[in-house]
């Protein structure tokens, strides 16, 4: 029995493949030659207990030292993972030079119903290696999972989480190649509850709610088959809908299954706050609303042009062909039209049931629920980054580097920060007030206007952040991305993302990233 295996759940045990993905080793027309496994990867080899894994779900993970064991070869040269009974044991705090880089290896135990089995997770897509301090121990980059660097002395906790799952954490000492050794307090030891008694294995539970910010644990990964077109919108049940550069609005569920996908037009996906009603624009360039299940509800006869919705209430805001802000309702009447001077880039709807627009490099232009201009205000050099709303505060970047604070109500300015460079992520706003934003550094301000604490960034290209309720996640083109808390401390940094495109943090304490491959990561 295995009796020494921890596992900390963070949510609902992700199932990683539907059984319609699974084919029976009998009839897959593959002749026992390989299977399909848990994350629906093909194996070559022989099908293990006479079929493939439908209906097995991970239950927890070890991570151990060293590289995987080597695959068991098969009498016809193929290679074949045959799973192993027990898990590695788990790896102790240990060390690594400045310099150096340390191996480890992850074991998922999988279970369904009575049977249990182990299978290596390391190099899976669905597994994100985290670290707790990138500057003196780098995570592994996409594809080499359990391998870290040391970098300089300091000390780190490291994880592998999959199927929101998440290992015990490792301590690392990274010491200098001259000089003090630096001493390393333990890693967060979950505390253990009740031991399940098919597993007979001590475990550790930690709910994530809607208001606390993502721990970095992987709940599953998806290859949307092509680039995203914008951002991710999440729904309360954890289901995510985005548009992809084929034009195809997609749906997948909160455990990472395709639901359905549809033609679209566009880059824009946005949910009702119930999460009923999904609205994208349709290959004839229309408005139209579907239900969750991917049914059609209603449309409207207006031509969108490409860009922003935002929804409040029942109300649609979009901008239609000739550069108009309208507002539709169900079932897809137009309510009013309002030229704004331009093809709005951003739209926030608020919450007395107005909404602001703002065009890149032009100006903002806040619209009531009746569709008469409450104000517009232009920045220095024109709109530049996102928008952002909190506590009837509107967030505003320029191309000049300057950060804005206006009243959502009459749009007063209440302050303005300027970088001296220009924005080219952001401002966004965490759940405590704190805004930020990226221009040549990643700024946090404070409600007042003040620095609260800046961080250089590397000069690499795009630059995505969401904000968290306690932090934001930011992602740099090429390198890391990470999880920081409100007062600038890093919580985890990854570098299974690759290059990110977009990020969204959304209900139910869910981050959405989308990179340039076209994968898509659910993380909490």
């Amino acid at each position: 029995m295995l009796r020494r295996v921890r596992w900390l759940i963070i949510g609902a045990a992700l199932m990683f493949v539907s059984a319609s993905l699974l084919m029976s080793c009998g009839g897959s027309g593959l002749g026992c030659g390989g299977y399909y496994d848990a994350f629906g990867n093909f194996i070559p080899g022989v099908c293990p207990g006479g079929g493939p894994l439908t209906g097995f779900q991970l239950d927890s993970i070890n991570v151990c030292a060293g590289p995987p064991a080597s695959p068991t070869p098969t009498p016809s040269g193929t290679v074949s993972p045959t799973p192993t009974p027990t898990m590695c044991p788990q790896a102790t705090s240990t060390s690594v030079a400045a310099g150096d880089v340390i191996q480890f290896h992850a074991d998922g135990l999988f279970s369904k119903k009575t049977q249990t089995m182990v299978m290596d997770i390391t190099d899976n897509k669905q597994t994100n290696w985290t670290t707790s301090n990138s500057a003196s121990l780098l995570p592994p980059t996409q594809g080499s999972g359990g391998s870290y660097t040391g970098v300089q002395a300091g000390c780190a906790c490291i994880a592998a989480t999959a199927g929101g799952i998440s290992s015990l954490q490792v301590g690392i000492t990274v010491y200098p190649t001259a000089g003090a050794t630096p001493s390393c307090p333990p890693c967060p030891t979950p505390l253990p509850t009740a031991t399940p008694a098919a597993l007979k294995a001590s475990a550790a539970v930690s709910t994530v709610s809607t208001d606390s910010s993502p721990a970095g644990v992987m709940q599953w990964s998806f290859d949307a088959g092509a680039t995203l077109s914008g951002s991710v919108a999440g729904a309360p049940d954890a289901t995510a809908y985005f548009a992809t550069s084929d034009s195809t609005l997609q749906a997948v569920s909160s455990t990472g299954a395709a639901k359905w996908h549809t033609l679209a037009s566009g880059d824009s996906v946005a949910v009702s706050a119930d999460g009923s009603l999904v609205y994208y624009r349709g290959p004839d360039g229309k408005l139209k609303a579907l239900s969750p299940d991917g049914k059609y509800q209603w449309g409207s006869d207006m031509v969108l042009l490409q860009g922003p919705l935002a929804v409040s209430g029942s109300t649609v805001f979009a901008v239609s062909r000739d550069g108009q802000l309208i507002a539709i309702t169900s079932p897809g009447m137009v309510l009013w039209q309002v030229p704004i001077g331009g093809a709005a880039s951003q739209a926030v709807a608020l919450a007395d049931g107005g909404v602001i627009a703002a065009i890149s490099r032009g100006a903002v232009v806040a619209v009531s629920a009746e569709g008469a201009v409450r104000w517009s205000f232009t920045p220095d050099g024109g709109f530049a980054g996102t928008l952002a709303v909190q506590d009837g505060v509107v967030y505003v970047g320029s191309e000049s580097g300057t950060v804005y604070a206006l009243d959502a109500s009459s749009g007063a300015e209440s302050w303005h920060y300027d970088s001296g460079t220009p924005i080219v992520a952001g401002p966004v706003v965490d759940g405590k007030g704190t805004i930020f934003f990226a221009s040549g550094s990643l700024y946090a301000l404070g409600p007042d206007g003040a620095v609260r604490w800046s961080n250089p960034l590397l000069p690499s290209g795009s630059v995505v952040l969401a904000g968290t309720p306690s932090g934001v996640f930011v992602s740099t083109a090429g390198g890391s991305s990470t999880e920081y808390s409100d007062a600038g401390a890093e919580q985890w940094t990854t570098r299974d993302f690759a290059t990110a495109v977009s990020a969204t943090f959304a209900p139910p304490g869910v981050l959405y990233v989308a990179n340039s491959s076209g994968r898509v990561f659910a993380v909490r």
